[in-house]
């Protein structure tokens, strides 16, 4: 078992007198985080942070420190795309070996989310999804930290992704076994990213800081491939509450609009026509101004402070 693995059945309760952060000040907690001005022309995103200002003094460290840990692991992750063992069209084999790596993965993340008294977020209760229950008692109880672990990834959704964006190839799946931590605010991602290094996290691919580095439509999280025992590469994502509210509830319909040119394109292995590239940036540019700019503007308020 690996050091990272033997690890996790000795992580401690997330210490934050151990962990001092920068000095609050009176104004930088005054709710001010709107964009400052107008998207760029196109509708292109306005910088890293987007145009968000009067940041609170513990994100802009936290904001930093992702950044640093995210250019750490980029150096030392061996950028393996491919899961061990699985031929190009073995579904079947993937399947299998997502089957006996989600209790390690499943531990794993438990581990992790015990340092922060998470709550674990898994079956369905009283007819809600887990993604429902998390964010209502994540708006019931704003300084909770919580983890949701999903199912295995099955079909049709696996196929239609297999055929879609990794032309067949049913080895390139990297999230069928996955799970989301998610934090307060902004300024907390760091700490979960902290708990990861010093248990010395093993990556399969580079990181996505898409905290510090937003796409075009303003998602943010970060998202890594993590190498389980067996091999079997798994997915973890971090995000603040609101991010997943409006990525699951809020963005949903939106999403699931830029999906359907976005799979046909990759399904045609083309470029947009003129016309479907002035769609998916009318849909993008909705989705990070009614969705994701307002959402992370709600990040960037420090819970408690």
């Amino acid at each position: 078992m690996s050091y990272f693995f033997r690890r996790l059945y000795h992580f401690a309760k997330f210490d934050e007198e151990s962990h001092p952060r920068g000095k609050t000040t009176p104004e930088s907690n005054d709710g001010s985080f709107a964009p400052a001005g107008a998207a760029g022309e196109g509708g292109a995103p306005k910088g890293k942070q987007q145009g968000f200002t009067h940041l609170h003094a513990h994100v802009h460290e936290a904001l930093a420190k992702i950044a640093s840990f995210c250019n750490v692991w980029k150096e030392r992750a061996p950028n393996h795309t491919n899961q061990p063992g699985i031929g190009r069209h073995d579904k079947a084999g993937l399947i299998a070996q997502a089957q006996a790596s989600k209790p390690l993965y499943d531990t794993w993340a438990r581990g992790v989310a015990s340092v922060f008294d998470a709550t674990v977020f898994e079956k369905m209760v009283d007819g809600k999804t887990p993604v429902d229950q998390a964010i209502e008692y994540a708006k019931a109880n704003p300084e909770s930290f919580g983890l949701l672990l999903a199912p295995i990834k099955g079909d049709p959704r696996l196929t239609e992704k297999v055929v879609n964006e990794y032309d067949g190839d049913f080895s390139a799946v990297r999230d069928m076994v996955r799970g989301t931590i998610t934090v307060p605010d902004a300024s907390r991602i760091d700490d979960v990213l902290e708990v990861l290094e010093n248990a010395g996290l093993e990556l399969a691919t580079v990181p996505k800081d898409r905290i510090n580095n937003p796409g075009e439509e303003g998602y943010r999280d970060i998202k890594l491939n993590v190498m389980m025992p067996n091999g079997h590469i798994a997915e973890l994502q971090v995000m603040t509450h609101s991010i997943l509210e409006a990525k699951e509830i809020l963005g949903h319909a939106l999403y699931e609009e830029e999906r359907v040119i976005t799979g046909l394109l990759q399904k045609e292995h083309r470029d947009p026509t003129p016309d479907e590239d002035a769609k998916l940036k009318v849909i993008r540019r909705r989705m990070r101004d009614e969705v994701y700019d307002p959402a992370w503007e709600r990040s960037l308020q420090v819970v408690g402070a």
